[in-house]
Formats: structure tokens, sequence, C-alpha cells
């Protein structure tokens, strides 16, 4: 039986705060988001009280061992991480946002098969994972429409910050000459 899309409850993962940022055009652009907040006991990462404040949709905290807990509340599930699909959503039907380029062993791993969909950011990342999973490139959801005010010069800067990879070192003084009126939400 078909559905208006306008019932459709969608969900979104977020384990992290800048999760939320990169879910942000779509939680705006759907009518009846829900965003999930994954509490962690063990995570460097925490919401703050300006952060449930600065949400504009209904959202709920659900502990990490119980995030199956909202698999009734919505018919569709955005998740980022092979932790959250280890919840074993029955009802809902699970979409997998890349985020990231690098680790390309997880990001492109064996894990998204359980994904019912994986939004990947272009033909590269959606070739590594359609042999194995249903994979569709949908580009950037955060930062795709992004005009820069001038032309020239500039662009976004990647920076892995993790490990032996790490480059930081090099250019972290020069950070803070970037320019600041660059949006980054």
């Amino acid at each position: 039986m078909r559905r208006n899309l306008d019932d459709i409850r969608v969900g979104f993962v977020i384990s992290h705060p800048f999760h939320y940022l990169i879910y942000q055009p779509l939680i705006r652009a759907i009518k009846n988001p829900l965003v999930v907040v994954e509490t962690r006991k063990s995570t460097p990462f925490g919401f703050s009280r300006d952060f449930f404040d600065s949400l504009d949709c209904p959202h709920v905290v659900v502990d990490e061992s119980n995030l199956s807990a909202v698999d009734q509340q919505v018919d569709v599930i955005f998740v980022m991480t092979p932790k959250h699909l280890n919840a074993r959503f029955r009802h809902a039907r699970t979409v997998v946002v890349q985020y990231g380029m690098a680790k390309e062993y997880y990001n492109y791993g064996l894990w998204r098969t359980s994904a019912d969909l994986n939004m990947m950011y272009g033909p590269y990342s959606t070739k590594m994972v359609e042999g194995h999973a249903v994979a569709r490139s949908v580009g950037n959801l955060r930062l795709d429409g992004y005009t820069p005010s001038k032309t020239g010069g500039g662009g976004l800067l990647y920076l892995p910050t993790y490990g032996e990879l790490s480059t930081l070192e090099r250019f972290a003084g020069l950070l803070p000459q970037l320019n600041s009126a660059i949006p980054i939400s």
C-alpha cells in the first residue's frame, strides 16, 4: 500500500553534534523529521543545552544500547556508522549517508550491505560500494550548493586529523588566517 509522503516519518541518528550539520539540509526539507540523539558512554563528544535549544525539529535522546527503540517511531532512518546499523531496525528502512572520503576500508566496507540504501558523494564512492550494496550518488549533503562569494583562489579545506595520516601540524598556524566570513553551516 502506497502512503502519502507527508505521512512518512523520517529519523536521523546523530552520535556527534557535527552529524546534525551534515543532515541539516535534509532535515529542513522534510515535513516530519525526528532527530535521534544517540548517547554513548565512551565518546569525547557531548551535546550541550545550547545544541538542544538550537534544534528546529522534534528530537529524542536514546542510549546507544537502546537505539532500536525508535524503530516503530519512524518509517525511514538515516544513519552514518556501522554501529547505528547494528541496532537492527526491522520496521524502518535504513539509509546510510557518506560523510567522509578518508579511511576507504571503513567508508566502503561490507557493513554497508546491511543498509537499504547508501547515499554516496559521487561516482567514485558509488562505484566502491555498488558491487556489494545498493548505492546512489547524491553529492555531499552539507557542502553541495555552496557558492563562494567571489571566484579565484580559496576553496574548501578537507583535513583528516587522525593518526599517522594527519597533516595538521604542517599548517595549523595558518588556520586563523582563513576567511572567517565563509559560512560553515
